[in-house]
């Protein structure tokens, strides 16, 4: 049987600093690492093997991916679409992720 679980975590921090978001990422990803490797084993024993499907809000990802800000040239978390052509209907960009950004 599978199951989905949701988690939200906030954290607070306090003042929003690149050295203390960089130091808490580092200690957030190897938890999630560990997570992914081991799964989960409950207290009877069972072993839940874990997936993740990643979603944020638009600061938190580009801040989590390294991509530049919603406002920079290539902003765009899924594509390259470059902010002079994002209002033209008829060009489609595949979901390929950002290298330009």
């Amino acid at each position: 049987m599978k199951r989905m679980i949701y988690l939200n975590q906030t954290i607070n921090i306090g003042k929003e600093k690149y050295e203390t978001l960089d130091k808490v990422g580092k200690i957030f990803a190897l938890q999630l690492a560990d997570l992914k490797e081991n799964g989960i084993i409950d207290d009877d024993g069972v072993h839940w093997p874990i997936k993740f499907y990643f979603s944020g809000d638009w600061k938190f990802t580009y801040i989590i991916l390294g991509l530049n800000a919603p406002n920079s040239e290539y902003f765009c978390l899924f594509c390259e679409c470059d902010a002079k052509s994002r209002h033209n209907m008829d060009l489609f960009w595949m979901p390929t992720g950002n290298t330009k950004g």
